[in-house]
């Protein structure tokens, strides 16, 4: 699994556009750091409950935010 990236930080700059302080309230609404914000947006995928809420937060399918890499789906 891994953070669609681009995804993310377009997301946050098309908000930035009405929202200059989007950053802090993604933060606020989905109760995560600041530093875990900027590692998520570097690539760092997190739990799954934070990968739920930034998906629902932010509206985007959780699963093109946080793509499965590889084919592992039938590895135990």
């Amino acid at each position: 699994m891994k953070v669609n990236t681009n995804l993310l930080r377009s997301w946050v700059d098309k908000q930035k556009k009405t929202n200059p302080y989007i950053k802090a309230d993604l933060q606020k609404s989905v109760r995560i750091s600041h530093s875990l914000l900027d590692k998520v947006l570097c690539g760092k995928v997190p739990g799954p409950q934070t990968r739920f809420m930034l998906a629902h937060v932010t509206g985007l399918n959780e699963e093109e935010l946080f793509p499965v890499v590889g084919s592992d789906e039938g590895a135990a």
